[in-house]
């Protein structure tokens, strides 16, 4: 890992700790949750009736809380820490791609718009099961890595926002083979701010 990294890595670790450490009033709780689709298919599931479910590297469904730290009422940032997942059930083994998203993000609020940009690590990523993909990826454990998001989110009043999330990750595997699995994905999130 190149010095550069381990810097980033160590500012975004330092940033995530004073903002949930921040107990000013301008903070504020909030539960997220995400619908994912994109990235490389990692694994693929079948049964006896012909029913296949493919793994990809960005879905599937997100559960976060975290909190906003507001600077004025239109500039604020968001902090999330949670659990990103999917599985397939079938005859030939079950699989679930689960890691852990710690995301830090910057937004501009225009009138019930906010526009935001930053980044996200994911620690743990892991394909665990039954069963391994035919796509030459032999090993079930990746790198913890660093990825970008941008989001589009529309307020519904103060406390609820629905949105749109973009990320760009790759995932390098732990192995002796090199492998790089795209997890790009769009997602389509909720939150609620307490």
């Amino acid at each position: 890992m190149s010095l550069d990294k381990k810097l980033l890595q160590s500012l975004i670790f330092s940033f995530i700790f004073l903002f949930f450490c921040n107990i000013s009033h301008s903070a504020n709780l909030i539960v997220e949750i995400g619908y994912h689709f994109g990235g490389d298919e990692l694994a693929v599931t079948s049964s006896e009736n012909s029913n296949t479910y493919n793994i990809n590297a960005g879905e599937l469904i997100s559960v976060s809380v975290g909190s906003h730290i507001y600077f004025e009422h239109n500039l604020y940032v968001r902090g999330l820490i949670g659990i990103k997942s999917t599985f397939g059930f079938g005859d030939n083994g079950d699989v679930s791609w689960s890691r852990f998203p710690i995301e830090a993000m910057t937004f501009i609020r225009v009138k019930k718009w906010s526009f935001g940009a930053g980044m996200s690590y994911h620690l743990n990523p892991k394909l665990s099961g039954g069963f391994v993909s035919e796509n030459n990826i032999t090993n079930s454990e990746y790198k913890n890595t660093l990825g970008f998001i941008f989001e589009v989110d529309y307020q519904q009043g103060e406390s609820t926002y629905f949105g749109i999330k973009y990320t760009v990750i790759n995932y390098e595997s732990t192995g002796s083979i090199d492998n790089v699995v795209n997890g790009n994905s769009v997602g389509l999130v909720g939150g609620y701010v307490y």
